[in-house]
This record gives structure tokens, sequence and C-alpha cells, in this order.
């Protein structure tokens, strides 16, 4: 026997060990039989680039001459190690089910390279697949995606449409866990479109469940009931009892969520029915969590905790770390806060952020944070308190800057997540007397807002570029190089109104009134007016104190903050809510020296007015009517046509004239 023969057969005879090996559960070994065999056969790689498939046949034929029984044996070694390959899949696929990943992984491992090797695609596809779902549960988040999509590369390259729908779910189940929803929901919608177009009815009651889970960790809950019952009109048809208790959980959650509690309690009722007959005991686990906080919320608290422990003891046993984290989160809310179980719920709550940074779950994470530090406000441990509230804070922001600008999402996840911390933030800092501190961080949420839709309108950097993080609030004076003289526009302004008697005003300019005369800041008591709702409409300046008749603006330095809480009304009012019509930009009239009012006047050239309509007219996306062309014929002509109109130019306040190019 030729040396090339020997191995061939060494090969052979280790193929039918690691055979038998893998069919009695010894994958360690049965992997490394495997293994060793293909590291042999790879020996034969002839340089032609060539499946090692051809390779191995060309080894044969060379051996015993091209004849049958060559073809036949070198095709029996090849379906030898193919069946290798498979049983390697199925043994961790048996692994997995244990929660035994790294030993799942490694079985994997082993699969793909046999498959690669035997250039079978569809196997090396569910390999990566399956490496990927596993890599997800260690937390390697990265490699999952990597593995995920390169089994979507060869499903798309082979026109496996089953196979591309599986690896659009799993990554949209990744990218989930990572709190990067908006690509979760573009991969999950994939998966559901190719699930409809092929007829798969099973994975089309799962994407719809996953969208579901998805729209209601966002807080869309009405969006997640839709989902979840066209899953429920669906499962009818399949009859799949185990999706169905999945869904009559998510159903339930939702229901608690949308304040119907007794239709919550009757899917959890039905989810646990089912679960006895599926033995699922994740969905068991959560089914009892969930009458639980029913039972909570009825004050019947002995109920309550029955379900807390029975879900905590299911949960220990089913080794599902997602679950787990889940669980220990729920339980350790209701001990403190129905409960009053302070030390218990503690325990959860640190149990569930613990495992929720080991899988890399960054919703439970945010959750739990902020949970524990909503359990130390109550026991008036404020620092504590604050200090978990700015990691939860911080987790926020990171999953809405992974949401690109999608603006449904980032609203209802604030709404749903991220307005309670700053909220609670806010209080503490109030509460220990830090009011400009706690007046930084109400701005800072709410400029927040501000800044991305100019962002988003008009080029500017992002969010995290425009506000910057700073240990402390420091007062920050803003001293402009000049000083216009705004004499012309403010001169009378408050005469109509009868607010301030024009003979106490001071003709000098504005900065005097901030800055002294050697230059330094005023040293006279300041107010910080942040205006909201109806309080925009008080005139602070002319607030009188009955018993001295002196103004406000006499006693105090009055800065107005102006209030962005509408800014988010502005954003969902609808495109044709306000006139579509268009506006007029007017700047710097040329007017030159005309008859007014009986004298020969020379109007001067205002400084910066035709810079001010140039800027108005970009914003507007406007072309503005400057100098010699802003006539009175081309203003009144252009009026009637528009809904905004803004004017740069000389004019009389009391007569409501403006002067126009003649």
């Amino acid at each position: 026997m030729s040396y090339t023969a020997g191995i061939l057969e060494a090969v052979r005879i280790s193929l039918d060990v690691a055979i038998i090996l893998l069919k009695t559960d010894r994958a360690l070994k049965a992997t490394e039989f495997c293994n060793k065999c293909v590291s042999l056969l790879q020996n034969f790689d002839s340089g032609t680039h060539l499946e090692i498939s051809e390779d191995i046949i060309n080894v044969y034929c060379a051996i015993s001459g091209y004849t049958n029984e060559a073809r036949y044996n070198a095709t029996k070694l090849l379906n030898k190690l193919h069946r290798a390959g498979i049983l390697t899949i199925q043994l961790g696929d048996k692994y997995h089910e244990q929660n035994r990943f790294e030993e799942a992984k490694q079985a994997f491992e082993s699969a793909l390279t046999i498959m690669k090797m035997t250039g079978h695609s569809r196997e090396e596809a569910v390999a990566h697949g399956r490496l990927g779902v596993v890599t997800n549960n260690l937390n390697e988040k990265q490699k999952a995606i990597e593995h995920h999509k390169k089994a979507l590369g060869i499903a798309i390259e082979m026109g496996d449409r089953q196979g591309e729908g599986a690896s659009y779910r799993n990554l949209g189940s990744v990218y989930y866990t990572l709190g990067e929803y908006q690509t979760a929901r573009e991969y999950h919608d994939e998966a559901l479109a190719i699930a409809t177009e092929i007829g798969d009815k099973e994975k089309e009651v799962i994407s719809n469940r996953n969208l579901g889970i998805l729209f209601r960790t966002l807080g869309i809950n009405q969006t997640a009931k839709e989902y979840y019952e066209k899953a429920l009109a669906i499962m009818i048809e399949i009859e799949d009892r185990k999706i169905e208790c999945a869904i009559y959980l998510s159903l339930g959650t939702t229901h608690l969520e949308l304040g119907k509690n007794r239709s919550a309690k009757e899917c959890f009722d039905k989810a646990l029915n089912l679960c006895k007959e599926t033995g699922d005991k994740t969905i068991e686990a959560g089914a009892s969590v969930g009458l639980a906080t029913f039972f909570a919320f009825v004050k019947e608290k002995e109920k309550a905790k029955e379900h807390c422990e029975k879900a905590l003891v299911i949960t220990r046993k089913c080794g599902d770390r997602a679950i787990e984290a889940e669980v220990y989160l729920s339980v350790g809310n209701l001990n403190f806060q129905n409960l009053d179980e302070y030390d218990k719920g503690e325990d959860y709550l640190q149990k569930a952020r613990s495992i929720s940074i080991e899988i890399g779950d960054k919703m439970t994470e945010f959750q739990s944070l902020y949970c524990i530090a909503n359990l130390k406000r109550s026991q008036s441990k404020i620092e504590e308190a604050k200090q978990y509230l700015c990691q939860s804070i911080e987790i926020h922001e990171h999953m809405r800057c992974l949401l690109k600008g999608n603006e449904e999402f980032e609203i209802s996840l604030l709404e749903k997540h991220g307005r309670f911390p700053i909220e609670m933030l806010t209080k503490l800092l109030c509460k220990t007397g830090k009011f400009r501190d706690a007046l930084y961080v109400e701005e800072l949420g709410r400029a927040r807002s501000l800044t991305e839709s100019m962002a988003k309108n008009f080029s500017l950097k992002s969010t995290s570029q425009l506000i910057q993080r700073h240990d402390k609030v420091e007062d920050i004076n803003v001293i402009p190089e000049e000083v216009y003289n705004v004499e012309v526009i403010f001169k009378k302004s408050a005469v109509p109104l009868g607010a301030l008697p024009t003979e106490n005003c001071e003709n000098r300019p504005l900065g005097d009134y901030l800055m002294t005369s050697d230059g330094e800041e005023s040293k006279e008591p300041e107010i910080i007016i942040v205006p909201d709702r109806f309080s925009y409409r008080v005139p602070f300046n002319a607030l009188r104190d009955e018993s001295t008749g002196k103004y406000l603006s006499d006693n105090y330095r009055i800065r107005i903050i102006p209030s962005l809480t509408t800014l988010r009304l502005i954003q969902e009012c609808p495109a044709d809510y306000h006139s579509q019509t268009g506006a007029l930009v007017v700047g710097d009239p040329k007017v030159g020296s005309v008859l007014c009012k009986g004298e020969i006047r020379n109007f001067s050239r205002l400084k910066f007015a035709r810079k001010e309509a140039e800027m108005v007219g970009q914003l507007l996306g406007v072309a503005p009517l400057l100098g010699a062309y802003a006539t009175k014929k081309a203003v009144l002509q252009a009026i009637p046509s528009v809904s905004v109109i803004h004017i740069a130019a000389h004019g009389d306040v009391e007569r409501g004239e403006i002067s126009l190019s003649p």
C-alpha cells in the first residue's frame, strides 16, 4: 500500500470511529477525529483551486486507475465526511439546548470546516447560522453578526429564500439585544416579507411576534398588539402550541402596558395552561411573572409573592440567561414597589443587571439600573441613586443614537424609557438644593431635540458634537464683539401696551444693562425664567410690586431662557398643517433721498439687513427681494400669494409704515 493510500485508509477508519462517537454523544473525541481527518485531507490540495472532493477523487484514481471502483471509494469517503459534518451539527444542537454553549460552539466550528472542505454550501450556511446563535449567547455579538451575514450571503447566492429569511430573523434578534432597534426592525421586516412570499406560516408567526416584541419594548403598544393578533390569527391554521403560548405571553404583557389588566390575566392563564402541555419552562416563567404583576396591581400580595417565587424556581432550572435576567428584573421591581421587600428587590435587580451585562442585553441593563436608582431614592440614598441614574441615562443615549434618525422610534424610546430618569435626576438635584444643575439637566434634554432638528434641517453637526459634557454646571457669559444699535427697533415697542413709562427709559446701548462701566458683569440680583405652557405670555419685566410700585426689572436682571417643550408638537404636525403657499423675504431696500412727510429725507442703508434677508431666504428656501428690486409694486404683488413675510428695512413703529425702493 502506498503512502497516499495509507492516509486515505486512515481517514476512512477515523471517520467511521468519529461517526460512532457522534451517535453516542461523545462530541469532544468525535470532533478531534474529524479535525484530524480534515487536516490529513487538506494535504491533498492540488493547488488547482479544485473542490477538495475533486482532489480526493483524483487521488483515488491515481492510486487505483480511473475506474468505477476508484470513484465509488472516493464518493464513499466524501459521504462519510459529509455525514460526520451533519452529525456534528446535530450534536451541537443538543449541546445548545442544554445551554452548553462552549461545547456547542466547538462542534459547529468543526462542522463548518468539514462543510467548507466538501463544498456543501447549504450545510455551510447552516453551520454559520448555528455559530451566529451560539456566539450571540456567549455575548460575542460582532462574531454573531459576521456568521449570520456569511450565512445570508450564501443563501442569497444559492437562491435559498428559506435560509435567507432565517438569517434575517437571526440578525434582527442580535441587533435587538444590542439596542439597535431600527436595524433590527429592518431585518425582521425582511424576514416577514420572505415568510409571507414563500408561504411559511410558522416563520410568519415568529416574525410577527418578533416585531411585536420590538414595538412593545419601545412603548408603541398598539402596533405591538396588532402584530401579536396577526400572529395569533395565523396560529389557527398551523396549530403550533409552543408558539401559541409564546404569543399569549407577549399579548398579555402588552395588555398590561395598555392598562387592560383583566385581558392580560386571561392571556397569562392561557399561556400557563399551554405550557403544561408543551413543557416550555421559559414561557411558564414569563407567564408567572405576568400573573405576579397582575396580582400586585389588584393588591393581592400573597398571590403575587407565590407567583414570584414560582417564576424564580423555574427560571433557575431552565438555564436561559436572557429570560433569567428579565425575570429577576420584573420580580425585583415587584418586591420593592409592591411587596415592600427592599433587600430582596435590590438583590434581584443587581442580578438582573449583572446577567444583562454578561449577555449584552442593553435594554435590560438600562431598566435594571433605573429600577435600582428608584429603589435607592425611596431609601433616601440620594447620591447612590444619582450614580445609577447617570449610568442608565448614558445607556439610553447610546441606544437612542443607534436609531438612525427614526423619529417615531426616538420619540417612543424617550417617552417609554428616557423621560423618567431625566425627571428623577432633576427632582433629586432640586431636593439637594442644586437648582442650577437641575435646570441644566432639564434643558439639556430639551436642547438635544432642538439640535437634532437643526442638524436634520440645516446640516449642522450632530447632537453628540453640539452638546458638551460638563462635570458641573458653569456660568457661561457670551459677550459679543460689538453691540449693534437696536434703538430703531425697540424705541417705542412698549408704548402700545402701556407697560413701561417712556420717561424712565434711558438712551444707552443694550450692553450697558449687562456690563458695568468698567467692563465687569453687573452685580444686580438675577432671575432666570424658563417659560412653559401659558407662562410665555406673562410680561415678566412689567410685573409690579404693589407695595413699592417698582417693576420687577427695576430690582432684578431678568434672563429668559426659551422653553423647548413645544418642539415635539411642531415636529409631529402633519406636513399640510401649516400653509404651503411660500414666503416673502425683503431686505435692505434701496430708498435713497425721497419726499417723506412733506420733506426730503435720505434713508441710509441698514447695516447687515441684506445679510439677514439672505440668511432667512436660505432657511426658507426662497430668493429674497434685495436692494433696488425691493419695490412697493413687487412687494404688494407678492403679499397675497404667501403665508410668511419677513422684512428687514426702515420703518415707522407707530404708523406701521415700511420704506421700500421707489
